[in-house]
């Protein structure tokens, strides 16, 4: 009996101890194991002077518990190491928390930064997940390897502007020029060229109030693309002056234009009464290229072009008094007219002329304006509203003319007659003239037979 229970002992310390290796087993078979890199190999092209980064998941194996990991960097196979100071890992120490059954992944951001003195080549560096327990296993880790370029120099250019040039070709610069390198200002290569300008250089404005260059100038480039602006002088002009006249003004000023001088072909505006010129008995009404008006009339604000010679406006008025005509009344022969000449008559108003005969003399027609009124001995204008021209035809009488007295009169047939051994030919209109001893004496001879006198 004692042996049997002795027996039965036995067998359950040995059912008892597999039953518990069979528990532990699992762990036991899934613990430690090596670490899992995605990606397992990484390649970075950077420029001096630039970062690049990317992300590095690690996966722990199942059956190691929970722990920690740190990176660690060791040369990665080529012949130049990523050297320390050029990566960065975010976060510094993972944590995984792994079961018996499932593995736990943690990620790694691995920035590297080139610096910009750096030599152009390729680097690696070998990165590995370091256990703080020391379980699970390193593995090989992952490589990284970082092409290294030299950076491109930043590059500037320069370019010409006509600034609003009426002809020609700006010149180009074809070249780039980095920061700090020495720039040589061309000249006015492609015959700029501008109406009434002159081409005077370059400005960094196209105002003309940045810096001057002369073709064949140096300049230090800025870190910035210039533009150079041609920079152009007004050509010296011949100008005419635009000058106001009062005109016999007899009060106020004349105005002055304060933009006299004009060149040839300018715009002249015209400019008001803003002197307030006054003329007694008139209005001010303008201005004109001629004192008496004949020339072209302006008004305030009407413009002309500026002719290749000075000008005058005068000022131009207005009688505030009545419209006014003028008569010009004329004689013929022996006799006269009232106001002979021209005679100033108002608007509406009336005129009347009075023809008187000299000594023996007769009225042989009135003209006015030209038509025959008859032989009146006066005559009315009324309701006058324009000119006029009033004209007297006297025959006969007696005129002095040097010491010598004429006889004439008005005959209608024509007479020889003899006189001290002349012979004088008479008119259809009878006129006769006697000549005795610078004596005169007037005769009245009316129609008879050749021969007859009385």
């Amino acid at each position: 009996m004692k042996k049997i229970l002795k027996n039965t002992s036995y067998v359950l310390t040995v059912a008892f101890v597999i039953i518990g290796m069979l528990l532990i087993m699992p762990g036991l078979l899934s613990a430690g194991g090596n670490f899992d890199y995605d990606p397992t190999d990484k390649t970075l092209d950077i420029i001096a002077g630039n970062c690049d980064s990317f992300d590095l998941d690690i996966t722990a194996p199942a059956g190691n518990g929970s722990f920690g990991a740190t990176v660690e960097k060791s040369a990665g196979g080529g012949p130049n190491q990523v050297p320390d100071g050029w990566i960065s890992v975010s976060p510094s120490a993972l944590s995984f928390d792994t079961t018996a059954t499932e593995g736990d992944t943690d990620t790694w951001t691995i920035t590297v930064c080139v610096p910009a003195d750096a030599v152009a080549g390729s680097y690696t560096v070998r990165l590995k997940a370091h256990s703080t327990t020391g379980s699970p296993g390193e593995s090989s880790g992952m490589v990284l390897t970082v092409n290294v370029t030299a950076p491109t120099p930043t590059t500037y250019t320069v370019t010409y502007d006509g600034n609003a040039n009426t002809g020609g070709a700006v010149p180009v610069d074809s070249n780039s020029y980095a920061s700090g390198a020495t720039v040589t200002v061309l000249g006015n290569t492609g015959s700029l060229v501008k109406t009434g300008y002159v081409f005077s250089g370059w400005n960094t404005q196209a105002d003309g109030l940045g810096t001057n260059y002369a073709a064949g100038a140096t300049f230090s480039m800025p870190a910035a693309n210039t533009t150079l602006w041609a920079k152009w002088t007004p050509e010296e002009q011949t100008t005419y002056t635009v000058t106001y006249d009062g005109n016999a003004n007899t009060g106020g000023a004349v105005p002055v234009d304060g933009s006299s001088p004009y060149a040839a072909g300018a715009t002249v505006t015209v400019l008001g009464n803003t002197g307030s010129l006054v003329k007694a008995g008139y209005v001010f009404s303008g201005w004109n290229t001629q004192a008496g008006g004949g020339g072209t009339p302006y008004a305030a604000g009407a413009t002309f072009s500026m002719p290749a010679a000075n000008v005058d406006l005068y000022a131009q008025w207005t009688a505030t008094g009545p419209k006014m005509h003028t008569i010009t009344a004329s004689a013929e022969g022996n006799g006269s007219i009232t106001d002979p000449g021209p005679f100033g008559v108002s608007e509406g108003s009336g005129k009347v002329y009075t023809m008187t005969p000299g000594d023996g003399a007769s009225i042989v027609d009135v003209l006015v304006d030209g038509a025959s009124v008859g032989a009146v001995s006066s005559y009315t204008f009324l309701g006058i509203n324009s000119s006029h021209t009033i004209h007297v035809i006297f025959s006969g009488g007696v005129v002095t003319v040097a010491g010598v007295t004429e006889v004439v009169e008005v005959l209608g047939i024509e007479e020889e007659l003899p006189y001290t051994g002349f012979n004088f030919i008479f008119s259809l209109a009878g006129i006769l003239l006697i000549l005795a001893g610078g004596i005169l004496a007037a005769t009245i001879f009316l129609p008879r037979k050749k021969g007859e006198i009385s």
